[in-house]
């Protein structure tokens, strides 16, 4: 009976662990498909492509759509800028120092600041409520996926 109990504690062990290997291994096709679907596209291009995205979630007019669109242009090159450093990196295969990791955690928090105050300024307060709430339903999806870096 002792036999028999361990046998199938083993059996069970050994199918969570090829069903969480399979898991892992769809969420990574999913990341990859993700970013080579939008590789391509310019800064301008998914700036408009998340303006439109925005405008369709918060009922945006026109004024506003013109403001979030030069920001979210202005966000998109910082963003493809950043992209093309930390390739770069990885290629060097360097690790950053304590002090440069903390000079890009500091500028990438004060870039969020400056983002939600201008965010602030352009919406209206039931627009940017709006825009809250899915902002952190984004990041706590990614938490929940495991997209952080391990």
């Amino acid at each position: 009976m002792k036999k028999l109990v361990s046998l199938l504690v083993l059996l069970f062990l050994a199918f969570s662990m090829t069903a969480q290997e399979r898991g892992q291994k769809k969420e990574r096709e999913y990341r990859k498909h993700r970013v080579e679907r939008f590789k391509d596209f310019t800064p301008e291009q998914m700036a408009t492509l998340r303006t439109k995205r925005m405008a369709l979630a918060l009922d945006l007019n026109e004024s506003q759509q013109g403001a979030i669109l030069t920001l979210n242009t202005q966000m998109e090159e910082k963003r493809k800028h950043h992209m093309e450093e930390r390739k770069a990196f990885r290629e060097s295969e360097e690790k950053p120092s304590v002090e440069a990791r903390y000079e890009k955690m500091n500028e990438m928090l004060d870039e969020r600041l400056r983002l939600q105050q201008e965010m602030k300024q352009i919406l209206s307060a039931e627009q940017y409520e709006t825009w809250k709430q899915q902002d952190k339903g984004k990041r706590f999806y990614k938490h929940k996926l495991g997209w952080r870096r391990k």
